[in-house]
């Protein structure tokens, strides 16, 4: 497995992030592959990094990536930023947790106007520079879920419900090749109005961990949405519209309360790995 792993990794990683990473050689990749693994989850494009700060508190080993925290080096458009990336998923242990936060802002409805991306031509309008560059991200995103199959470690990606990055073409290959041993990709609906978002933000998590398809629990908020991040309208042919304001990306941080139930599912899929291999050894 760990030979595929390299050959792999020699045959298909950019050549300026194989130089980045000083890979000269399969050996060099193999050495790469087998260093030490130490982290317990790793968070990338992570913004505020509240999730992490979560994981954290609960003594989980962790590392986070976001642009925001080093343009070059935490860049995934970067060959630094994304040789940084693929050794950040070699140093996650077995059964330890990665979780992709994708900036979903040309993948969402109220963007499809300017990016022209639909189920049938999800790349969009390629002319534009914002569209290209996050479906390159996306190649790239699926690249690291392929190391993390063949690591065995969990991943987790969180979209917007109405999110059309899962039509992507990696996303579509990574679906049909990439589990985490027995685990095959799983979704899960949730409201983070529940956890105390001011949208009531209907979201779709998507990836390989225990249990997913009944963790997280949730309901339908009750209250009204309190933000303004965005207006809705009804234009002169009755159709209604809307669009985002200046306040919309404020809206992408997760809620505390969010963080603190996924710490604690994520600590639990790593300990219940642990004792299984004690049992195990036993």
């Amino acid at each position: 497995m760990e030979e595929d792993l390299v050959a792999w990794l020699w045959c298909h990683c950019p050549k300026g992030v194989q130089q980045q990473s000083q890979w000269r050689s399969r050996a060099d990749v193999r050495a790469g592959v087998q260093a030490v693994r130490t982290l317990q989850f790793v968070e990338w494009l992570c913004g505020t990094g509240n999730l992490t700060t979560a994981c954290s508190q609960l003594g989980l080993r962790v590392k986070w990536y976001d642009i925001t925290l080093d343009s070059v080096k935490m860049n995934l458009l970067t060959n630094a930023g994304f040789a940084a990336a693929i050794r950040l998923a070699l140093s996650i242990v077995m059964g330890g947790t990665a979780w992709f936060g994708v900036p979903c802002s040309t993948f969402v409805f109220m963007s499809r106007g300017h990016t022209k991306r639909s189920r049938r031509f999800p790349k969009g309008n390629t002319k534009r520079k914002d569209v290209r560059q996050a479906n390159e991200i996306v190649d790239r995103v699926a690249f690291l879920i392929d190391i993390l199959a063949h690591r065995k470690v969990h991943w987790i990606m969180e979209q917007p419900l109405n999110s059309l990055l899962w039509a992507m073409p990696a996303m579509r290959r990574a679906q049909k090749k990439c589990r985490v041993g027995s685990l095959k990709w799983q979704r899960r609906f949730i409201w983070m109005g529940h956890y105390g978002h001011s949208l009531w933000k209907p979201t779709e998590l998507v990836g390989c961990f225990p249990g997913m398809a009944t963790a997280w629990p949730t309901k339908r908020p009750s209250k009204r949405e309190t933000s303004s991040a965005y207006r809705q309208w009804v234009d002169s042919n009755g159709r209604r519209r809307s669009a985002g304001r200046a306040g919309l990306k404020a809206t992408e941080h997760y809620p505390v309360a969010f963080c603190d139930v996924t710490a604690r599912l994520i600590k639990a899929a790593l300990q219940a790995l642990q004792e299984c291999a004690d049992i195990t050894s036993a």
